[in-house]
């Protein structure tokens, strides 16, 4: 047998994975995967979604970009992805949209010109975040050959709650009610529950009642009050699924779940032993792999292998399998959708890398402490972390931020891996806030400096008699045409509207990056209006950026300095004979400058450097959070 390579991995200067070498060798791997990212350290394409070459998958990821049409956004949140296989060649995309709290409310599909063909939309939510209402279209036969529309769709849910409060007892369906969410014919609830909130009762699926353990865990699923069709699920002490039973109909399969082995009626059926794949055991012996694509979600997109072993992909062959998604998880029927088995079809991950329950049509996604129902973008059973996240439905799914943020074990949302991974390999002594704010400050700060110092050569060829236009033309080639064009129309006020409406909505640990970026921003010029002595630092990058109206040349240096335990960014930025030091650190503010004088809390500082005739304001707090 030979060796086989996994992976391997490429990284810049920031820790960002960048290149990722899969399967056969590392000279002619069967695949090579190329990342890309903003400034920010996001994820924006998996290798190029417009031009495959010999990739089987490419995937491009949106923020303040669009290409769709779709809202331009900038605190974060993803505004649209663009996909595309080897399988067929179709470029496909959603464009997302967000109400105020960041929860999906829309997912437009387009692609191939079928426009809306599997849009997700019209939702909505009550107080307590619990989803109210939803349209989704897509397939409206068994083939998924044909489709809805958006005023006839698959999906049109409503939502009902128990007493206003979290626990849904009926979802109705006033699209087709044979595909998607599938709407039984009673009349009465749907769903009823146990003295813990946990389902016990789902009539839609035929579901007469469940068991659980003491944690919570289901250990019995019972349809239609048969002995002969039921679901037992077997754990360890600690709650990790060990075996899971299904008798359909009198003919039982039992899974067996050990580590990384899985085991179907004894037989060893693959090994999960490796990142992005599987190894399962060829018909005559030995091993073979199969590798797969996964999103910013760690979906599994798309499962390939090397069958012929030649150490090439035919796509029309090698292509395993793919699976697509709508936000929440439910699978996209009708295109791409041929699985080729090799060594199993019991290899049922998919969604979030989670393992669906998809026996006597369960169609459940199983984190490792609680049960999602995709279908209507909920859990099945309380939060066990309920009393940490009050501000949330107890069964909401991943707070409804679907899109850019991950489920975490059922338990609480989590950053996807491809921001976790950006910030976990950044250098010991910085935080995700201090990286952004470096990152924005060379590629923001520094470049708005560059254009208005340009802006400040225009003004003098104006007053020397060369004009600006003239030079701008001279300067800029087959460019100028565009330049001069945003020259004449675009006033110094109006760019730093524009700039700032990019930086000033940041949340979370955006906040802190964006005040430092105003900040930096603004101390390279030498009228300081919104920072005085009060005890707020203006985190308004508009703002800030309209001072450098009267500001049209000089130049600005920022200098990194030395970390203290208690740091998290420490900056000189400077002009002349204007210094200016910024530092994010924790320790006890006094109350004249906003802190509550007695306990550590973290804070943004900006105050001047001692130096003669400086002409900045004195002394500058933000507090950003208790520590």
């Amino acid at each position: 047998s030979k060796e086989e390579l996994i992976a391997h991995n490429e990284y810049d200067a920031l820790g960002q994975l960048i290149q990722k070498k899969v399967g056969n060798t590392q000279s002619k791997p069967l695949q090579t995967i190329d990342y890309s990212y903003n400034v920010r350290g996001w994820l924006t394409a998996i290798n190029d979604a417009d031009n495959l070459g010999s990739d089987l998958f490419g995937f491009e990821l949106g923020y303040n970009t669009s290409r769709s049409g779709a809202e331009k956004l900038y605190n974060g949140n993803i505004s649209e992805t663009y996909w595309k296989t080897k399988s067929d060649n179709v470029l496909r995309r959603y464009a997302y949209s967000y109400d105020a709290l960041n929860r999906i409310t829309k997912g437009a599909f387009n692609g191939n010109g079928q426009t809306d063909r599997y849009t997700l939309g019209s939702i909505s939510y009550d107080k307590n975040g619990n989803i109210t209402n939803l349209v989704r279209n897509g397939h409206i036969n068994g083939a998924a050959t044909s489709f809805g529309t958006l005023s006839n769709p698959m999906d049109k849910l409503s939502y009902t709650y128990h007493a206003g409060g979290n626990f849904l007892v009926k979802v109705s369906d006033t699209g087709n009610k044979n595909y998607g969410f599938i709407d039984g014919s009673n009349t009465d609830n749907d769903y009823g529950r146990d003295v813990n909130g946990n389902l016990t009762r789902d009539k839609n699926k035929g579901i007469t009642n469940i068991a659980y353990n003491h944690l919570n865990m289901p250990t019995e699923i019972k349809f239609n009050n048969s002995n002969t069709q039921k679901i037992n699920y077997t754990y360890s002490a600690d709650g990790i699924k060990i075996r899971k039973v299904v008798n359909d109909g009198g003919n039982v399969t039992t899974t067996d779940y050990a580590g990384a082995y899985q085991y179907v009626n004894t037989n060893l059926e693959f090994i999960r032993n490796f990142e992005d794949g599987y190894v399962y055991p060829k018909n005559g012996g030995g091993f073979d792999y199969v590798y797969y694509y996964t999103d910013q979600l760690d979906n599994i997109r798309l499962m390939y292998s090397d069958s012929d072993g030649n150490g090439t992909i035919d796509p029309s062959t090698e292509i395993m399998g793919e699976s697509h998604f709508y936000p929440f998880g439910l699978q996209h029927k009708g295109y791409n959708s041929t699985v080729n088995p090799i060594g199993s079809s019991f290899h049922k991950y998919d969604y979030q890398n989670q393992e669906r329950q998809d026996e006597l049509g369960l169609n459940w996604l199983q984190f490792k402490y609680r049960m999602h129902d995709p279908a209507i973008g909920r859990f099945v059973s309380i939060d066990p972390l309920a009393e940490d996240y009050v501000h949330n439905s107890t069964y909401a799914f991943a707070e409804n931020k679907v899109i850019k943020y991950n489920e975490l074990e059922g338990l609480e949302i989590t950053l996807n891996k491809f921001d976790r991974m950006s910030y976990e390999n950044q250098a010991p002594g910085t935080n995700p806030a201090a990286v952004f704010a470096v990152n924005s400050l060379i590629s923001v700060a520094n470049g708005v400096i560059d254009i208005f110092n340009y802006a400040g050569d225009l003004d003098r060829a104006d007053q020397s008699g060369e004009g600006s236009l003239n030079k701008l033309a001279n300067d800029t080639g087959d460019t100028a045409s565009a330049v001069v064009s945003y020259a004449e129309n675009t006033t110094l006020s109006e760019f730093g509207d524009d700039v700032g409406a990019m930086l000033s909505n940041v949340e979370t640990y955006e906040n802190v990056a964006g005040s430092i970026v105003a900040a930096g921003a603004v101390s390279k010029v030498s009228k300081l209006g919104s920072i005085s002595k009060t005890p707020k630092v203006s985190p308004n990058v508009q703002k800030a950026l309209k001072t450098l109206d009267d500001i049209k040349a000089g130049g600005g240096k920022v200098k990194m300095n030395n970390l203290k335990s208690n740091q998290e960014l420490n900056m000189t930025v400077s002009k002349g004979s204007d210094k200016l030091n910024v530092r994010v650190e924790t320790h006890t503010v006094p109350k004249k400058y906003g802190g509550n004088g007695k306990t550590p809390q973290r804070h943004m500082n900006v105050e001047t450097v001692p130096v003669k005739n400086n002409k900045l304001p004195n002394k500058g707090h933000k507090i950003l959070e208790e520590q």
